[in-house]
C-alpha cells in the first residue's frame, strides 16, 4: 500500500448507480479485504453512502489520534429512501 499504516485508508468505489461499472462490488469486496480497509460503494447522483464514507473516515482519523482502531468493513449501495412533496 503507498500510505503509510499509521494513516486512515478507505477504499471507494464510485457511481454505484451505473450499469456499466469499470469494477465489480465483488472485486472491491476482496480488494479491501486484502487491504484491511474499510470499503464503500456511493454515488454522488443518488446520494447514496457518500456522508457514510466521510463521516466513517473522519471518525477514523479521530479515533487513531486517540489511539484506537476501528473494525473494517463493507458499506454496499442502500435503498433510496421514498421522498415525498410537501
Amino acid at each position: 500500500m503507498l500510505a503509510e499504516p499509521d494513516i486512515s485508508k478507505v477504499l471507494i468505489c464510485t457511481k454505484c448507480d451505473r450499469q456499466d461499472r469499470a469494477v465489480s462490488v465483488q472485486q472491491g469486496e476482496a480488494l479491501a479485504r486484502e487491504l484491511e480497509i474499510q470499503y464503500f460503494e456511493t454515488s454522488a447522483l443518488g446520494n447514496v453512502n457518500v456522508v457514510e464514507a466521510l463521516h466513517y473516515l473522519a471518525k477514523e482519523v479521530k479515533n487513531a489520534r486517540l489511539g484506537r482502531q476501528g473494525e473494517a468493513g463493507i458499506w454496499t449501495r442502500v435503498e433510496e429512501e421514498k421522498r415525498s412533496c410537501c
